[in-house]
């Protein structure tokens, strides 16, 4: 059983401040337009636009953030890491935070410089969750997903060059939220 506490707030990165907690949708757009700042952007693409796509199913932009337990991470589980759970226990085989980033890529793409209760500070929306998903969609965008569905794709399976695919409605809430944000 996964307790979860109130937590204080992350201070903020390198001195730049961030948007406290936000879940109406008008103040998570603008989250998503920071987290987005966070992105190399090395691939000319909209980051803050596909951001706040994937949040559209993986939190309902961001409003329901608690850790999901992913059971293909824990102990038997395929993609189980033995070190990150002898760590951080449970949490290491969690998603977090509006966007649902697996630990184990927020802790690779930020060069384990992060644990899991940093995810869990202001219901998941502060500046580790931005960082690391912005940068985990750089890397996504780095291995070909240049598409809506290719990157919808990999972040809910690992890879779009692969057969395994999302339920068709996921790729249906991503596009909702791909043109919600021109009417938000």
């Amino acid at each position: 059983m996964l307790l979860l506490l109130p937590l204080p707030a992350l201070a903020p990165l390198d001195g730049l401040s961030y948007p406290s907690c936000m879940v109406e949708p008008a103040n998570f757009r603008d989250f998503v337009s920071f987290a987005g700042t966070f992105s190399a952007n090395r691939y000319k693409m909209d980051i803050p636009r596909f951001l706040y796509a994937l949040s559209a199913i993986e939190s309902s932009y961001g409003r329901f953030n608690l850790p999901r337990h992913e059971p293909a991470f824990a102990r038997g589980g395929r993609y189980f890491q033995h070190e990150l759970d002898r760590q951080f226990g449970d949490l290491a085989a969690c998603s977090l935070g509006p966007w649902q980033i697996m630990f184990p890529n927020a802790h690779k793409i930020m060069k384990g410089h992060v644990k899991p209760m940093d995810f869990l500070a202001d219901d998941g929306l502060n500046l580790t969750s931005a960082v690391a998903s912005a940068l985990w969609l750089d890397y996504e965008i780095g291995r070909g997903a240049t598409t809506l569905e290719q990157i919808a794709d990999a972040w809910n399976t690992g890879s779009h060059r692969d057969s395994i695919k999302p339920a068709p409605i996921y790729f249906q809430k991503v596009a909702e939220g791909w043109n919600r944000w021109e009417a938000d």
